[in-house]
């Protein structure tokens, strides 16, 4: 009987330590994906911004 509780919270904490890993492995991937769009982001809004500094020569000449 005693054996038997052993393994019941083994199994227990068990459980709630493999569901919080995957908790923070979903959290690091959400926080990687925004990361990454927000790198994304800066280099849309830096193409964007020497573009216009080119049109901007451009209109100068």
């Amino acid at each position: 009987m005693y054996y038997a509780d052993m393994l019941y919270f083994v199994a227990l904490f068990g459980g709630l330590v493999v569901g919080a890993l995957v908790i923070l492995a979903v959290v690091l991937l959400l926080v990687w994906v925004y990361r990454i769009l927000a790198t994304l982001k800066d280099i849309r809004r830096l193409l964007a911004a020497s573009q216009t500094d080119q049109l901007a020569e451009h209109r100068q000449e």
